[in-house]
């Protein structure tokens, strides 16, 4: 399976560095992803070895042994199974066993996480880009995040820019964001809309406004699946609408009535 196939999964405040993202740099954004692999790692690993049975447990970290060229890997060890199954299920290629340094990784993420614990789901695929690459900033990887985390679930969801400026600082929204006093280390508006438009074309999601006032993402759904959904969402609100006034009325005709017969 390849690495597009693949996501890691992480609480939003990891995009947390108490700085302005702009000034983030290229190192601090790899050290960052590397910190969120290693918390991805030991959190998949960790489930599957406290929910799958031995034999695959065994089977799963026999392969990433193999694959590393440790075959004398300790798979007695919780921390070394831990380790070899996370890598396995998330095609991480690991250069050794190394629990100090992933277990301290997971830690500072799971203390980020009390900044925002609102789950991001991102591309493995992406991160590596991010990572190896020269087409990434740390500002286009965190508002990325931020859109990806605040559609959540859902097929699509509103957004306003100053929530996602307020998420790719590494907060749950503008309330978390405002405790801390840290509104002035977002990028602007404008700045914000003009990352989301580039990252909007070049396909990491969709976008679209039903009125000039909100606008709705989607990385589940092309424009066209968006549009149609918004048209349709629009048009029962409106049926609804007009079904409750219809309802009122003809309860209000019924009182009227009722009290001429009295």
């Amino acid at each position: 399976m390849s690495q597009s196939d693949k996501f890691f999964q992480f609480p939003i405040g990891a995009l947390y560095f108490g700085k302005p993202i702009s000034v983030v740099d290229d190192d601090e954004m790899r050290s960052r992803l590397h910190g969120i692999i290693n918390f991805c790692v030991i959190e998949v690993g960790t489930k599957i070895v406290d929910t799958k049975a031995d034999e695959i447990v065994m089977a799963m970290a026999g392969r990433a042994a193999d694959s590393m060229g440790a075959s004398d890997a300790d798979l007695d060890d919780r921390k070394t199974l831990i380790q070899l199954c996370g890598a396995e299920q998330l095609n991480v290629g690991l250069s050794g066993l190394n629990w100090k340094n992933r277990s301290t990784a997971h830690r500072e993420i799971q203390q980020l996480s009390e900044y925002g614990n609102q789950q991001c789901r991102l591309r493995a695929d992406l991160v590596w880009e991010a990572i190896n690459g020269n087409e990434w900033t740390w500002r286009s990887v965190a508002t990325l995040c931020a859109v990806y985390a605040g559609v959540g679930r859902y097929a699509r969801a509103k957004l306003t820019y100053d929530r996602i400026g307020a998420m790719s600082l590494g907060f749950n929204g503008q309330r978390e964001r405002d405790k801390q006093g840290t509104k002035c280390l977002q990028l602007s508006d404008r700045q914000t809309q003009w990352t989301v438009g580039q990252l909007c074309e070049r396909g990491f999601f969709v976008m679209a406004s039903p009125n000039r006032r909100h606008m709705f993402y989607s990385h589940r759904m092309n424009i066209e699946q968006l549009v149609d959904n918004l048209a349709e969402s629009g048009a029962k609100r409106l049926a609804e609408s007009k079904l409750s006034v219809t309802e009122r009325i003809r309860q209000r005709v019924q009182e009227l009535t009722a009290e001429e017969i009295i």
